[in-house]
């Protein structure tokens, strides 16, 4: 899905101070900022919107262990934002192949990706380059979302704000008005 090319307002990507390789953002601004969880976020839904990136490598050390444990935990953390992703980034045919560096089983690594996927949504992407032009895709997405709809309940008004001397010319309300 395309950013618009007009004025609408866009998202600015936060990303993570403990982020050990950011991805590089070329639509949408960015800056980073330490996030409660998630390694990516954007300005103003940093509390509903979260983006947990992984390398294969990564994400294999988080299945074993007390490596294991700690990735549960974060995951489970994810649990409470409106819109929460698992981003893997590699070739899936690696995974299936046993193509990484560990002795831990293909199917293993599977099962625990299956497993996580029954309460957030994973995505395996080839490239940094393809993840970062989804974040920047899912961030302008649920952007739009938010702004639809705090948009509609922003009215212009059509008359000037009130100054010093029209305050003071106000009535106070009489009974018969406040009591309708």
């Amino acid at each position: 899905m395309p950013l618009p090319a007009d004025n609408t307002p866009r998202p600015t990507i936060i990303i993570d101070t403990r982020e050990q390789t950011p991805l590089r953002f070329t639509q949408l601004r960015s800056r980073t900022a330490t996030l409660y969880t998630g390694d990516y976020s954007f300005e103003g839904a940093e509390d509903v919107f979260a983006i947990e990136r992984k390398t294969i490598d990564d994400f294999i050390q988080c299945c074993m262990g007390a490596n294991r444990d700690r990735f549960r935990h974060e995951i489970n953390r994810l649990n409470g934002y409106w819109f929460k992703r698992l981003l893997i980034i590699g070739d899936p045919a690696d995974i299936e192949t046993g193509n990484y560096r560990s002795q831990i089983k293909p199917l293993s690594v599977i099962n625990h990706i299956e497993s996580i996927e029954t309460t957030i949504t994973t995505t395996i992407l080839p490239t940094p380059e393809a993840a970062a032009l989804q974040i920047e895709d899912w961030a302008a997405w649920f952007f739009r979302r938010l702004y639809n709809i705090v948009k509609p309940t922003i009215k212009p008004t059509t008359k000037p704000p009130p100054t010093l001397s029209t305050l003071s010319t106000l009535s106070t309300p009489t009974t018969k008005e406040t009591s309708k």
